[in-house]
């Protein structure tokens, strides 16, 4: 199969939504290359993946979220965790989350129309670019609050 094949395949895939459609006009208008797959947008910015997921049942939710972009190592796992308490609790919008693994991630999730997406769009890629860097920040000052 070749690379044609395959993007007509994961197009055709891609269900008529027009919030789906604006966000990805939006990555593509941003200078972003983004693919569609298992009913998510994943896209790169600044060398790490974002992810985008919508809900069929509600066709103006959205999710954001930048996966996996700290591995906690096991001795800081609790001071991570109140760290992430911490900015939970300071910076709204946007919440980091530590799975099994120790990898930190950052989600958020609210309502778009489409008048809004650009506004939008911009803003949570703000949130989760500022709440990764002050949880780093946070690391680099020596894991105290």
């Amino acid at each position: 199969m070749n690379v044609k094949e395959i993007v007509k395949g994961i197009v055709r895939k891609r269900p008529k939504n027009a919030l789906v459609d604006a966000v990805m006009g939006w990555i593509a208008k941003e200078g972003y290359k983004a693919d569609f797959k298992d009913g998510q947008i994943i896209f790169k910015v600044e060398g790490k993946f974002i992810i985008i997921r919508f809900d069929d049942n509600d066709k103006y939710y959205i999710s954001f979220m930048f996966p996996r972009f700290y591995e906690t190592p096991d001795e800081y796992k609790t001071l991570a965790l109140y760290n992430m308490n911490y900015l939970n609790n300071r910076i709204k919008y946007a919440y980091l989350c530590m799975d099994e693994e120790g990898w930190v991630s950052v989600f958020s999730e609210l309502t778009v129309t489409l008048e809004t997406v650009d506004y939008v769009m911009k803003r949570m890629l703000g949130i989760l670019r500022t709440m990764s860097i002050e949880f780093l920040n946070e690391i680099n000052k020596g894991w105290s609050i």
